[in-house]
C-alpha cells in the first residue's frame, strides 16, 4: 500500500522529454514493502514507480493512461 500524495497534481512540473520516454528519476524519499519492492515517485512528472530488489530497475506502476 503505497502513502498518500501529499502535493495535488497541479502542483507538479511539466512532463519532462524523458518522462515522455519512459526514463523516470525516482525521489530520494522511499518506502519498502513486506516483499522487499521498492517504492518511490518520479521527481519530475509524480508517477508511482517501484523497483524489485533482483532486478534494481525502477519501473513505472500504477494507474496508465
Amino acid at each position: 500500500m503505497m502513502p498518500p500524495r501529499t502535493s495535488d497534481s497541479s502542483n507538479r512540473r511539466s512532463m519532462r522529454p524523458s518522462c515522455l520516454s519512459g526514463h523516470h528519476v525516482p525521489e530520494y524519499k522511499l518506502w519498502v514493502d513486506a516483499d522487499g519492492i521498492q517504492h518511490s515517485r518520479c521527481r519530475h512528472c509524480g508517477c508511482e514507480l517501484r523497483r524489485l530488489p533482483a532486478i534494481r530497475r525502477w519501473y513505472r506502476s500504477g494507474p496508465m493512461g
